[in-house]
């Protein structure tokens, strides 16, 4: 799964994703710093989720480092599973998951 943000012919951010089996894995999401705030990250995640479900996936997957993006996720409906203490140096990494199917 991928999703691309443009503006005009320019690549402003969008996000990298697989499935396998019932899971969606989040490899990467990113905004351009001029977009942020503009609800085009959960814009880009949902649809994302959307096409995970059609399909047939139930449950999606993400890490990130703690100073990156864990409240954004959290936001958006996922769950802290786990937590790598120092994984980047003074940051933990932190793993968080959602159920995409009720």
């Amino acid at each position: 799964h991928n999703v691309v943000v443009r503006v005009g012919d320019a690549i402003q951010g969008g996000l990298k994703a697989y499935r396998s089996g019932k899971c969606l894995y989040i490899k990467l999401l990113w905004i351009a710093d001029g977009l942020r705030g503009q609800a085009l990250g959960k814009t880009v995640l949902s649809r994302a989720e959307a096409e995970a479900v059609a399909r047939g996936a139930t449950t999606a997957f993400v890490d990130t480092a703690a100073y990156q993006a864990p409240d954004f996720y959290k936001k958006c409906g996922y769950k802290e599973i786990a937590r790598v203490p120092h994984f980047y140096g003074e940051h933990d990494r932190i793993f968080l998951r959602k159920e995409l199917v009720a």
